[in-house]
């Protein structure tokens, strides 16, 4: 009896050894392959409110975007506790938590995607008046790419009155500009080109300046105060 309760004692030890080999087998990889691709994948910032967006590829290779610049590659390797870029030491990425940290920055990636500004559509008839008031850029779109204007040290204002408008700020000097009333928009010309302005559905302001070679510079600004009728626009005419 106790004989064969020891045999059946070393079957038994003997399936269970071969099923935990096979675990074993099976799990040693699936281990090593996620510590390789641990930080693998897409990873996004946001400096000065610029999305950056960096892809460290399972192939030890890395890409960087920057809006509106040429994309910059280059060669990632995981480190203890660091994200070493191009060999460069010491590393430039800190691991924390389940961020990343630029060295001596306060530039921080997550695997979050950074929400991008997307212009709405322009109110079609647009009520008399709805224009008037003071605004201030906070997006400006630059050869395709919406930026926030902080992002490109935009400060481009516009004062409304009627069919009267200064265009103020760096960029645009300090311009007065006489306006037409077109289907509830305004359209004008400055010195700068032809000069649409509009209200979008999401209540910013949309400016559109289209120069000479029919390329467009576009302005979104947020209402700051609405001006009393009897206030009057200043600035220099344009021609």
């Amino acid at each position: 009896m106790q004989t064969e309760l020891n045999s059946e004692r070393g079957i038994f030890m003997k399936k269970l050894f071969v099923i935990l080999l096979a675990l074993g087998l099976f799990l040693i990889p699936a281990a090593l392959a996620e510590e390789i691709s641990t930080y693998a994948g897409v990873w996004y910032a946001e400096q000065n409110g610029m999305p950056i967006q960096m892809n460290l590829q399972e192939g030890g290779t890395y890409t960087l975007l920057f809006p509106g610049a040429d994309p910059i590659d280059g060669t990632w390797e995981e480190q203890t506790g660091y994200i070493c870029l191009d060999g460069v030491q010491p590393p430039e990425l800190m691991v924390l938590g389940e961020n990343l940290k630029w060295s001596g920055t306060m530039l921080f990636f997550t695997q979050e995607s950074v929400e991008t500004y997307i212009p709405a559509d322009v109110i079609a008839e647009a009520p008399e008046g709805i224009l008037n008031g003071y605004w201030q850029c906070v997006f400006v779109n630059r050869n395709g790419t919406v930026f926030p204007a902080l992002a490109v040290q935009d400060r481009t204002d516009l004062y409304v009155e009627g069919t009267s408008a200064v265009l103020g700020g760096p960029v645009l000097g300090d311009v007065l500009v006489r306006m037409t009333a077109e289907n509830g928009a305004l359209a004008g010309e400055a010195e700068a080109g032809a000069v649409r302005i509009e209200m979008q559905q999401d209540e910013l302001l949309r400016l559109t300046i289209t120069g000479s070679d029919g390329s467009p510079q576009v302005w979104y600004l947020i209402r700051t105060y609405s001006p009393l009728i009897d206030e009057p626009l200043t600035g220099n005419a344009a021609p």
